[in-house]
């Protein structure tokens, strides 16, 4: 936790090269549950997250990864399928698939009902203002386990046409063309994009702890971040 930049925030100070996504998330959930730690959307600023009364899986779309989803399938009984169908919208007008209802389907009085099994983008969120190098980690992270549940949707035959690495791609390019991307920009999304889809650890993982954190980033974000040899 840093203070020295005009308010608290998280600051990713170092990173062990073979790190995983289990390592980032417990360092995650440990702000989570400090009670000392900066959140602002707390009524006294100061807090654990339990209990939260802003509840932003009230507010927000929820977009699962694929390791959550195949997790609570399970507990739920359900195959795959029969989750995606019961539960994902698999809207063409989404960059990736999202829980159907609004609040959370799973948002039962204000906690999680499926708390142990819940989201990347839900374990890795947090008020607290994050930096960017901290920032940019979370978003590859949640990116990659999202990009792996919409391959999976499109093996069968529930995700639609264009989240296919062809349709994503030609829509990056019109955006080029537009100018509403940078060459730089645009670069690091087809790389991003080339990984997510070509490279993507979340689609062989069994848990979050078979998936290092350098797997989740292009080469040019890894070299960013402050990596301990």
């Amino acid at each position: 936790m840093r203070h020295d930049l005009g308010e608290p925030q998280l600051e990713l100070v170092e990173l062990q090269a073979k790190a995983n996504v289990s390592d980032l998330l417990t360092a995650i959930q440990e702000a989570t549950d400090d009670a000392n730690v900066y959140k602002p959307q707390l009524k006294g600023l100061y807090g654990i997250c339990a209990g939260c009364k802003t509840n932003c899986c009230r507010q927000h779309d929820i977009t699962p990864d694929y390791l959550a989803v195949k997790r609570i399938a399970q507990i739920q009984g359900l195959t795959f399928k029969e989750f995606a169908e019961r539960w994902l919208d698999v809207s063409p007008d989404s960059a990736f698939p999202q829980f159907k209802k609004r609040p959370c389907p799973f948002l039962q009085d204000n906690l999680c009902s499926v708390y142990e099994q819940r989201a990347l983008i839900c374990r890795l969120y947090l008020c607290t203002p994050m930096g960017d190098s901290l920032e940019k980690l979370r978003a590859a992270v949640s990116y990659m386990g999202e990009g792996a549940l919409r391959i999976k949707l499109m093996e069968e035959g529930i995700g639609p046409k264009s989240w296919s690495y062809r349709a994503q791609a030609d829509a990056l390019k019109d955006r080029l063309r537009k100018e509403t991307l940078s060459r730089e920009q645009y670069e690091d999304l087809m790389e991003q994009l080339h990984l997510m889809t070509e490279h993507n650890p979340f689609l062989t993982a069994e848990s979050y702890e078979e998936v290092l954190l350098a797997d989740c980033c292009t080469d040019d974000l890894w070299q960013k971040l402050p990596i301990l040899h």
